[in-house]
């Protein structure tokens, strides 16, 4: 069996057309569980009340949790799964992500090789390799990698990436916002509060991508073209990056 690491890992299940399976989750927990590199000690899986009804896989003899939230938004399912972990170090990832054995003991790594960090991100992809999931990583390698000009990094990954247990508790996210304009208030939160964030180029995950529709505005009625969905998010961006009144007083 795997070494384990000092980590909760919460794997968040909010990403599945159609009738629930559960395939990514237990695809999720097995590859973890049997990580050569290192497998979490404990490992919680957070889903929807609505799912909670369907058969699941049997993981006996894992150390894993549910936890079900009344609740489809992946910032609802992060906050109420993050209470429950056991352990100083909490690994954060969505079950649509497919991570390169290894993943978790890079991040791991980097943080015990820089204990001011508080936390790190690992490189992102998207398969399978056509151009637009290329732009796609590009355009995430550019975001996740920017770095301050003191050489500190300016983000840390909302799809995956492992934190100090008392940071992630003490900065939920957004949930009243969009995935995107939640994820960049907190790192903005974290950052006035003195956090540092690392990089772990080692640490290689896979992202789903549903396409340009997946960035969307619900109330539009046409299919927003490349130079929409840019600068919807430029926009997304301004928005998130003023003070957050939730975190205010």
């Amino acid at each position: 069996m795997p070494a384990h690491l000092p980590i909760t890992l919460i794997i968040v299940s909010d990403y599945e057309p159609g009738p629930k399976t559960w395939a990514d989750e237990d695809a999720a927990v097995r590859a973890y569980t049997n990580d050569p590199a290192g497998a979490p000690a404990e490992i919680i899986v957070a889903a929807a009340t609505q799912d909670e009804a369907t058969p699941h896989p049997d993981w006996t003899g894992l150390n894993v949790r549910m936890v079900f939230i009344d609740a489809e938004a992946s910032a609802s399912m992060k906050n109420a799964a993050t209470p429950d972990a056991s352990y100083d170090l909490i690994a954060v990832i969505e079950a649509d992500c497919v991570c390169e054995p290894g993943w978790l003991a890079a991040l791991h790594q980097e943080m015990i090789d820089k204990p001011h960090l508080g936390a790190v991100s690992g490189t992102t992809m998207y398969r399978p390799t056509t151009a637009l999931r290329r732009a796609a990583s590009l355009i995430d390698r550019g975001f996740i990698r920017a770095q301050l000009a003191n050489g500190d990094y300016y983000h840390v990954s909302n799809n995956g990436a492992l934190y100090r247990a008392a940071l992630l508790k003490a900065n939920p996210y957004p949930e009243a916002v969009s995935p995107f304009v939640s994820a960049e208030r907190r790192n903005q939160r974290m950052k006035r509060d003195g956090a540092k964030f690392g990089y772990a180029s080692a640490a290689i995950q896979y992202h789903e991508f549903g396409g340009w529709p997946f960035c969307r505005c619900p109330a539009e009625r046409r299919s927003p073209t490349l130079s929409d969905s840019i600068l919807r998010q430029s926009a997304c961006w301004r928005v998130a990056s003023h003070d957050d009144p939730l975190h205010q007083g």
